[in-house]
């Protein structure tokens, strides 16, 4: 008597990248994860009252959310396609087999698993989430993040606070901002041009 043949799903390749995404990914998720963000409020918390509590120290945490939610949703969305291909690649697999196991049989069998048909918003949602799923784009956002952070680093983090600046700090700082106004003989602010 011949035993049944073992059937085995093969998992596609992943380069370096794919690891990384998934890396971080199980990382996030985890309790890793979540304690790394727990400690990140409650530092954020810890120097609110040092900061004033003031505008630039919910910038802070809007920043870091926002940045990191757009990394996140990019990750996410790049593992969630590549296990659902994975998925339907396996239940491809299965129903094949099914087909064959019932041929054998004589039973009879549906050609194909039964499609729905989609709406357009469907359509173009999953168009959305397949690009966005892409490897490249989570590279992007990856490289987009770290632009933003030297940006905001040559920027010094913070916007200036111009009530807490002496009168001279002030005026030189407006003046390098705001383009100076030439003076109209006869009138005092330049009301004149």
């Amino acid at each position: 008597m011949e035993l049944n043949p073992e059937f085995r799903l093969e998992q596609p390749k992943t380069g370096r990248i794919e690891h990384a995404i998934d890396f971080y990914a199980q990382l996030i998720g985890s309790v890793v994860g979540v304690t790394l963000s727990a400690v990140i409020v409650a530092a954020w918390i810890a120097v609110g009252h040092r900061r004033g509590w003031d505008s630039n120290w919910w910038l802070i945490i809007g920043t870091y959310t926002d940045l990191v939610g757009f990394v996140d949703d990019f990750v996410l969305r790049n593992v969630y396609f590549r296990e659902s291909e994975i998925l339907d690649m396996s239940f491809q697999a299965l129903f094949d087999v099914d087909m064959n196991l019932c041929a054998l049989v004589d039973l009879p069998t549906s050609s194909s698993p039964s499609r729905i048909k989609n709406s357009v918003s469907y359509r173009i949602t999953h168009a959305t989430g397949s690009i966005c799923s892409l490897l490249h784009a989570v590279v992007g956002t990856v490289v987009i993040f770290i632009a933003l952070l030297c940006i905001a680093s040559v920027m010094r983090w913070c916007a200036v606070d111009l009530q807490h600046l002496d009168d001279d700090c002030r005026e030189v700082l407006l003046a390098s901002i705001v383009p100076s106004t030439q003076h109209v003989e006869g009138t005092e602010d330049g009301a004149g041009l």
